[in-house]
């Protein structure tokens, strides 16, 4: 398999949802498999979703 490119994953429309439905789709997975507890799933996504945002932005 080619190694992904910038350029590659834009054109590949296999998956189209954004990226925040593919990261809570994976903490679910995760929870599911036992390796993550739900809370702390449910905090994580806040991060990513907006404070690691914000803070990445300076706002």
């Amino acid at each position: 398999m080619p190694s992904a490119t910038l350029t590659s994953s834009v054109t590949d429309h296999t998956d189209t949802r954004p990226w925040s439905s593919r990261f809570c789709a994976y903490l679910a997975r995760l929870v599911v498999e036992h390796r993550l507890r739900e809370d702390e799933a449910h905090v994580l996504a806040g991060e990513l979703a907006y404070t690691f945002a914000k803070k990445a932005y300076r706002l």
